[in-house]
């Protein structure tokens, strides 16, 4: 078995200290990678989970943006309620302030018909008891 020492700091390997770990190393790397990584079955096997488990989290996903997509929808349905009763409001209201004008309009065409009216009168009593006498 190949032992390595440590050495202080400074100290140089030597060209056949560097050579017997290469060679080490290079005589066992086949046997650190195997046990490192599974054999091609097993990969497979991995990989077809892994596949599995993307498809599944892929359609849990989609799930999530359909019930989003309905979630905005029924928002933007509650939005346009609130839009249209905000303005039936309004309108109720124009109509009102629009019968009101109308109410105020002709009461002042009324009043402005017996003002001159009156005003006519008088000029024609005026004129009549001025005259005569």
């Amino acid at each position: 078995m190949f032992r390595l020492t440590y050495m202080q700091r400074g100290s140089v390997v030597t060209k056949v200290e560097r050579e017997s770990v290469e060679a080490y190393v290079k005589d066992h790397i086949s046997e650190w990678l195997e046990a490192s990584y599974p054999s091609p079955a097993e990969r497979r096997l991995d990989l077809v989970e892994r596949v599995v488990r993307v498809e599944e989290a892929i359609e849990r996903l989609s799930e999530m943006i359909k019930y989003q997509g309905e979630m905005t929808n029924k928002r933007f349905e509650a939005m346009d309620k609130r839009f249209e009763d905000i303005i039936g409001q309004m309108d109720k209201r124009f109509g009102e302030l629009r019968e009101d004008m109308n109410r105020r309009f002709a009461t002042m065409q009324w009043t402005m018909f017996f003002g001159f009216t009156l005003i006519g009168l008088m000029i024609t009593v005026y004129r009549f008891l001025g005259t005569t006498g």
